[in-house]
């Protein structure tokens, strides 16, 4: 019966282990298996950095979200949900009102995608929440997801948008 046990002898108390041994482990357990243990090194690894990234991401997405709301009018605003998606995010990003910061010029009819803000915002609150189950995939989607906001942004935002990252740059 020792021949099936797991090969390996504890420090502590020297005694062999009770699990059964695997040929396939070379006739240690699941649980002392030398490439097990590599295996799953590695990928806690993984997961840790991951993690770590997506908490870093969603921090960044946070703080990008905290200068785009106040630097962006609208002359005369978006109106239905994406009014109420600007307010959902001014509620859950700033603890006081928040107040635009007035441009130099105005450009009639330019709109600001506040749903397609609301919905990233959502998606990296997720992100953040279950860091410890996030892949890469889940990264490259949210990415994708900014890249083509600001893709679609037009030039009149786009200018205000780099003036205010300048300025926030230039605070800090």
């Amino acid at each position: 019966m020792s021949s099936e046990r797991c090969r390996i002898v504890t420090k502590t108390t020297k005694e062999q282990c009770k699990n059964i041994g695997r040929p396939e482990f070379a006739g240690f357990c699941r649980v002392h298996a030398p490439m097990q243990e590599d295996k799953l090194k590695k990928t806690w690894k993984e997961k840790l950095e991951t993690g770590a990234l997506a908490i870093t991401y969603a921090q960044v997405v946070y703080q990008l979200l905290r200068v785009i709301i106040p630097n962006l009018p609208e002359l005369f605003g978006s109106g239905g949900s994406s009014l109420k998606a600007k307010h959902f995010l001014e509620n859950e990003l700033f603890d006081e009102p928040v107040f635009l910061k007035f441009a130099d010029s105005y450009s009639p009819g330019s709109r600001v995608d506040w749903d397609g803000l609301k919905e990233i915002y959502l998606d990296v609150k997720d992100l953040e929440d279950r860091s410890n189950e996030v892949n890469s995939n889940d990264l490259n989607r949210i990415y994708s997801k900014v890249d083509n906001w600001f893709t679609n942004l037009n030039d009149y935002h786009k200018n205000l948008l780099f003036e205010a990252i300048e300025d926030f740059k230039e605070e800090k």
